[in-house]
C-alpha cells in the first residue's frame, strides 16, 4: 500500500516537472516570437483580436446590407400594396366646374334685350356682378368669365333667372344678384354640411362648413377643389385603415388641408397660411393644423398623418387629366390685377374681365374727388406695369359713383 502511494508521488513529480517544462519552454518561445516579431505578447494578443474583429466586422456588414436590401424590398413592396388597395377602394367622379361657363340664349332677340339700349343692361350687369359677359358674333351663346367662381355662379344664376322673367333692365339686374347672393351663400352652406355628414364629420364650426361648400365653386389647374378634398381624404383614410391607425384624423386632415383655397383668390395670401388661420380660429387640434401648414412643404410634418395627406394629396394631383397649368396661370393673373387695384387706398372694389384686358375699378365718392380719381389712375398704371408682363393694351376704368336713394 505505501509502495503504491510512492509510486503515485513520484509519477505526479515527474508530470509537475514535465509540465514545468512545457510552461518553460512556451515561455522560452514567446520571447523568441516576441523577439522575432519587434511585439510584445500583449501587443500580439491586441493585434490578433484586431484582424478577427476587422474580417468579421466585413462579413457582418455584408450580411447587414443584403439583409437591409431584403428588407428595403419588402417594405417597398409592402407600400405599394397599401397604397394600390387605398386607390382600389377609392371610387369618384372627376367632374370640374371652369372658370368660364355658358348659357344657350336659344332666341337670338335675347342678345339684345341683354346687351340693352346703349348696352346699359349688360354694363350694369358686369358692374354689378363683376363678371365679365361674352356674346361671340354668330352665336347665340352668352359666356361668364371671372376668376371668382363665387361670383361667376351667382352671375349664372342671375341671367336664368332674368331670361325666364323677361324683364331685363337694370334694377331688376340687381335685384336678381342680390337674390341669388342670398341664395348661394345658402348653398355654400347645406354643401358643406352634405360632405361632412357623407364623410361622417359631425362637429365642423360653420366657417368650416361655408368653406367647404365654397370649395365646390373652386378650381386649381382646373381640378374642382372640393372634389380633390374629397378624394385625399378617402384616400388618406383609406391608407390610415391599412396602417391600423385613426381613419378620422386622416379623413378630417385631407379633407381640410386645401380648406384655405375657399378665401385664397379674395386674399393676398397663400392657400396654406389661409387654411392654417381658418383651422386655429375653429379650434382645430394640433395634428390637423400642421397637415394643412405641411401638406406643400412650408412646415415640416410633425406626425404620420401629415404625412399619408401629402401622399393623398401626390396621389389626387398626379391622377392624369387632374391639372392644367395654362388656366390657373390666368387665374393668378386675374387675382394679381383685382389686387393690385384694391391695395390702393380709396378703392372700394375692382373687377378684371375680358381676360384681363379691361380693369373696372370703383372708388369711394365719399373719400376721392375728381383730382384724387385722376391720381389713382395714374397710380393703378404705374402698378401693373410693374407687376403684369401682359402684351397688347390693358384698359382702365375708374368709376366714381354717387347714388341717392330715399323710401317714401
Amino acid at each position: 500500500m505505501i509502495e503504491n502511494n510512492n509510486e503515485k508521488d513520484t509519477l505526479a513529480n515527474i508530470l509537475k516537472e514535465e509540465i514545468q517544462k512545457t510552461k518553460d519552454m512556451q515561455a522560452q518561445l514567446i520571447l523568441s516570437l516576441e523577439k522575432l516579431s519587434g511585439l510584445s505578447e500583449e501587443k500580439a494578443r491586441e493585434l490578433l483580436i484586431k484582424n478577427i474583429e476587422k474580417k468579421y466586422n466585413e462579413l457582418l456588414a455584408r450580411e447587414l446590407k443584403n439583409l437591409q436590401n431584403q428588407t428595403e424590398e419588402k417594405i417597398k413592396e409592402q407600400a405599394n400594396k397599401i397604397l394600390a388597395t387605398a386607390i382600389e377602394r377609392y371610387s369618384g367622379t372627376f367632374l370640374a366646374s371652369k372658370t368660364i361657363t355658358k348659357i344657350d340664349l336659344g332666341d337670338s332677340k335675347l342678345k339684345g334685350k341683354i346687351i340693352g339700349k346703349d348696352g346699359r343692361n349688360i354694363k350694369t350687369f358686369e358692374e354689378k356682378s363683376g363678371v365679365d359677359l361674352i356674346m361671340e358674333n354668330g352665336s347665340n351663346t352668352i359666356r361668364f368669365s371671372s376668376f371668382n367662381p363665387v361670383r361667376r355662379e351667382i352671375a349664372q344664376r342671375a341671367m336664368k333667372k332674368l331670361i325666364e322673367d323677361g324683364r331685363i333692365q337694370p334694377q331688376k339686374i340687381e335685384d336678381f344678384l342680390k337674390s341669388e347672393e342670398r341664395n348661394i351663400n345658402i348653398i355654400i352652406l347645406e354643401t358643406g354640411k352634405k360632405i361632412a355628414n357623407e364623410l361622417n364629420i359631425f362637429d365642423f364650426k360653420e366657417e368650416i362648413l361655408k368653406s367647404l361648400g365654397t370649395l365646390k365653386y373652386r378650381t386649381s389647374y382646373a381640378q374642382n377643389v372640393l372634389v380633390h378634398s374629397i378624394e385625399v381624404a378617402k384616400i388618406a383614410g383609406a391608407l390610415a385603415e391599412e396602417l391600423e391607425l385613426d381613419t378620422k384624423i386622416a379623413i378630417r386632415g385631407g379633407l381640410l388641408h386645401d380648406i384655405g383655397k375657399s378665401i385664397s383668390f379674395e386674399i393676398n395670401k397663400t392657400h396654406v397660411q389661409l387654411g392654417v388661420e381658418i383651422a386655429e380660429r375653429n379650434q382645430e387640434n394640433n395634428t390637423i393644423i400642421n397637415i394643412i401648414a405641411s401638406h406643400h412643404g412650408d412646415e415640416k410634418p410633425n406626425n404620420i398623418y401629415s404625412y399619408l395627406v401629402q401622399a393623398a394629396d401626390t396621389i389626387s394631383a398626379a391622377r392624369e387629366g387632374a391639372r392644367d397649368n395654362v388656366q390657373e396661370d390666368y387665374l393668378k393673373r386675374m387675382k394679381t390685377i383685382e389686387l393690385t387695384c384694391k391695395s390702393i387706398s380709396g378703392v372700394k372694389e375692382s373687377y378684371a374681365v375680358k381676360s384681363g384686358r379691361v380693369i373696372r375699378v370703383f372708388v369711394d365718392s365719399t373719400k376721392v374727388n375728381d383730382y384724387q380719381t385722376e391720381k389713382i389712375a395714374d397710380e393703378i398704371t404705374r402698378k401693373l406695369k410693374k407687376e403684369l408682363k401682359v402684351p397688347g393694351e390693358i384698359i382702365i376704368k375708374i368709376i366714381r359713383e354717387f347714388e341717392i336713394e330715399r323710401k317714401i
